[in-house]
């Protein structure tokens, strides 16, 4: 049977327990669990047995930490093809007899990935890849992408595996007791970012036991689509007469994990300190419960950044991004002065543009790194198409990619890496009628209006001394289209006028508030505009009522 036909299956689906300190016994402080299946085989091949007599469906490899970077710790990476090729064989001959199934459990590499440590995303890719090559050259089932610290990096181990092959994927990060990421994600801010990514199923794993789990279970079975996972601890650990205790007891567990599957969880199964017996427990308690029924999800509409979600299509306040340009001239230091200006500003998000820009010393994912440690704030990406993929590999959110509806390889990376997509069409001054063009791209682009925008964009340093843009009726328009079949999220991106700094700031906040007031969802301004533009929208907003 294949792991999407079990999946789909109406009942609960059963994971193994822990892997690593089940073999605690015989490690060592030079001794990673992984070199065991080189070492110690007949031990790694109990520990798989001793799950499988207990009637789980899937049990995973013992390679957790078979990445390279991990491996090189302790002077093994020359091996990580050995270790991996004979964790999957030692698996597969032990799952062979039955129809259960073989996982590849894919940890963290071990360091963090720029910009909070010295590994670049592209060198995480090709590490994960290596890995997961190996893995499904041996024959495993589906890839287990488990206790992910940080969103970034189980972004890229996601499409690393999808690079590889198209075996099913199951991707889990990991949360402290405050249900965040070591690097602050919360569960909403996970599951949009992953929802329109290729995995089949998403959860959590590791860190807490499942008291301190089930509310994150409970957050994610509400903003996701996917099929649920979750693999808690026994409990948190600690240290009695020399040895790490967990706390709960195999019975606690199988009770705590019917709770679980009333939240919505597929899967079910034990990360640090299960055991067999908990496994046991746990498959004794569940097994008749049927498969949990369809839940009433709500999709997270909008963007984020690593700890900020900025809700789009719900009309609570009208959005403003920052436009930064990253043209020739822009350096390290002066991006970072720009920046901390956005950041006391009322900016929503920051949309790169990058365009007219070569790489030079400084490449654009270094400069996307910056714009995120220095300002927490949601990114839309204006980039030439040969730029988005290194870009899209370092955004640690949920981005949005904008490009013009002709541009296809750009939409076509955009939706691979789960983006939103924002279609620009440009206002000229004799083609005012918005209706047809954006009836035509409802068909072509915006069926999927969960992760979909519309961007008008004025022609830069257009002059209203020459003549005068119909607002009133692109306005009227756009409120037309908004009320009836048309739903995805309106922004307006307005560049410089040919007028005074003063008169632009007058015309950019006033013309924010008409969009406002006709129901559009934000705009998106220059970056270099002070906080006098947010007091003119808003005393328009006041003035148009």
């Amino acid at each position: 049977m294949r792991f999407t036909d079990l999946i789909n299956e109406k009942k609960v689906v059963f994971f193994d327990g822990a892997m690593g300190t089940s073999l605690q016994t015989y490690l060592s402080s030079d001794t990673p669990p992984e070199k065991l299946n080189l070492t110690l085989p007949d031990k790694v091949k109990q520990v798989h047995y001793s799950y499988i007599k207990e009637g789980v469906h899937v049990i995973e490899t013992n390679t957790f930490g078979a990445n390279r970077v991990k491996l090189e710790k302790y002077n093994l990476g020359r091996f990580v093809k050995d270790i991996n090729y004979q964790a999957v064989k030692l698996a597969k001959e032990i799952a062979s007899p039955s129809s259960v199934l073989v996982g590849a459990s894919v940890g963290p590499l071990g360091d963090l990935i720029q910009p909070w440590g010295q590994i670049t995303a592209h060198q995480a890719f090709e590490v994960f890849k290596e890995q997961i090559e190996i893995l499904v050259e041996a024959g495993v089932d589906l890839i287990v992408i488990e206790t992910m610290m940080h969103l970034k990096e189980a972004k890229i181990a996601v499409m690393a595996a999808k690079e590889v092959s198209n075996i099913p994927v199951v991707c889990q990060l990991t949360f402290n007791e405050e249900g965040k990421t070591l690097t602050g994600s919360d569960p909403e801010i996970m599951t949009a970012t992953l929802e329109k990514m290729d995995v089949e199923v998403v959860g959590a794993n590791c860190s807490v036991g499942p008291r301190e789990m089930l509310s994150v279970a409970e957050q994610m079975s509400l903003h996701t689509k996917k099929f649920l996972i979750f693999q808690p601890n026994a409990g948190k650990p600690y240290i009695k007469d020399g040895k790490t205790i967990f706390p709960v007891k195999p019975k606690e567990f199988s009770e705590w994990m019917i709770k679980f599957i009333e939240k919505g969880a597929k899967i079910v199964g034990g990360c640090c300190g299960t055991t067999p017996l908990h496994i046991r427990a746990m498959i004794a308690k569940v097994k008749d419960i049927p498969s949990p029924a369809d839940r009433k999800v709500h999709i997270l509409k909008g963007l984020s950044s690593r700890t900020k979600f900025l809700h789009l299509g719900e009309k609570e306040s009208f959005k403003v991004g920052a436009n930064l340009m990253i043209s020739p001239g822009l350096n390290e230091e002066k991006l970072r002065e720009r920046l901390i200006e956005i950041k006391e500003k009322a900016f929503s998000f920051i949309n790169v543009s990058w365009q007219n820009r070569k790489e030079g010393e400084i490449s654009i994912g270094h400069f996307i790194n910056l714009i995120q440690e220095t300002v927490d704030l949601p990114v839309t990406l204006e980039v030439a198409t040969h730029l988005l993929e290194k870009s899209l590999e370092e955004i640690e959110g949920k981005p949005a990619v904008l490009s013009n509806e002709h541009d296809e390889k750009s939409i076509e990376i955009a939706r691979k890496w789960g983006a939103m997509v924002g279609i620009k069409i440009p206002i000229e001054e004799d083609k005012t009628d918005l209706k047809e063009k954006v009836n035509l791209l409802e068909e072509k682009f915006f069926k999927n209006k969960d992760h979909d925008l519309l961007v008008l964009t004025f022609p830069l340093n257009h002059s209203l001394k020459k003549r005068y843009f119909p607002l009133k009726k692109i306005f009227d328009q756009i409120t037309n289209i908004k009320s009836t079949r048309f739903k995805v999220p309106v922004f307006i991106k307005l560049n410089m006028f040919h007028a005074s700094e003063s008169f632009n700031k007058f015309l950019t906040g006033f013309f924010m508030g008409m969009a406002n007031w006709y129901g559009l969802d934000g705009a998106i301004i220059d970056s270099s505009f002070d906080n006098t533009v947010f007091s003119i929208l808003k005393a328009s907003e006041i003035f148009l009522g």
